[in-house]
């Protein structure tokens, strides 16, 4: 949404390079999961969901900080999770969870970035 609308240059350009990057994360953690036999969800969370109906309405700046605020928030708790997860007894999650995480804090400085830059 923010990449396809009228946002400010550094959301557009953050939000299509992070839609990228979340469709080859995504992919990863499906052929993760495929191999192992785990299930994943097949459909959004319901607190996504309403994440993504209340930036609708928004206008250009208000998406801008709003989606912004989001992504520092949003990779702020991935990392946590993330970070847990490279403690994992398993060493397959292990592994996984440490290939990921210079990606993770790589795109949260990148979202701080950009929310400095907008911010009110």
């Amino acid at each position: 949404m923010a990449a396809g609308r009228d946002t400010r240059p550094e959301v557009k350009e953050y939000a299509a390079a992070a839609a990228d990057f979340r469709a080859g994360l995504l992919q990863r953690l499906e052929a993760f999961g495929r191999e192992r036999s785990i299930p994943l969800p097949a459909t959004k969370e319901f607190e996504h969901q309403v994440i993504i109906e209340n930036l609708e309405p928004l206008d250009a700046l208000e998406l801008s900080r709003r989606y912004a605020e989001i992504q520092v928030q949003a990779l702020d708790r991935e990392i946590g999770i993330y970070q847990a997860a490279s403690r994992s007894p398993h060493q397959e999650i292990k592994e996984f969870a440490v290939q990921a995480l210079p990606e993770l804090q790589q795109r949260l400085k990148g979202a701080q970035t950009m929310y400095d830059a907008i911010k009110p």
